[in-house]
């Protein structure tokens, strides 16, 4: 296992025996930093975001599982939930930054 890959796992470990510690540090954050959600893009994305959150919830419960690679080039770490169509919001592609990044700008030189 790589070291990203250890210390992810580590901190996942400490998050799942600490949730009480880590909600009041997210609500103290929150607090403090009223307007660092992006209320506006929600309002002119409301399709993406619901799809983001049905995502969000739906790791937490356990109805969806991130796997461990890119579907694309089958990198490691932290990876993105990349919606294809918002109307279906649990049918994604997990990819890497990088190969997130590189889709979209693929798809906005297409709409351009």
């Amino acid at each position: 296992m790589a070291h990203s890959a250890r210390q992810l796992e580590a901190t996942r470990r400490w998050k799942a025996r600490n949730r009480d510690r880590v909600a009041e540090t997210n609500r103290a954050w929150r607090e403090r930093n009223p307007k660092q959600r992006d209320h506006a893009w929600e309002a002119a994305n409301p399709e993406a975001h619901r799809a983001g959150m049905a995502v969000t919830w739906a790791l937490r419960t356990g109805a969806l599982v991130r796997p461990d690679g890119c579907e694309i080039c089958d990198a490691g770490g932290l990876l993105h939930a990349h919606h294809p169509d918002y109307l279906v919001p649990l049918a994604v592609w997990w990819l890497c930054p990088s190969c997130h990044r590189t889709l979209h700008a693929l798809q906005d030189r297409m709409t351009a």
